[in-house]
């Protein structure tokens, strides 16, 4: 499950439930996110190309890398 909240409020904006036999870095990378936006995920996400689309959107992450 991935969950969106906002900000300024810490009310979700959006859910997005997958089954589990979908990959979670494969379900978060088709997300629509803005600008601003800080994601958190694990380390079993590294894709460094993935990490510069976000960067270059103006997207915040953070990840465990190991």
């Amino acid at each position: 499950m991935h969950v969106g909240l906002n900000r300024s409020g810490y009310l979700p904006e959006f859910m997005h439930i997958i089954e589990g036999k979908t990959h979670d870095a494969k379900a978060a990378k088709s997300l629509k996110l803005s600008s601003g936006s800080i994601v958190v995920f694990d380390k079993a996400c590294n894709d460094y190309a993935w990490y510069k689309q976000l960067e270059d959107n103006g997207i915040f992450f953070v990840t465990m890398a190991w």
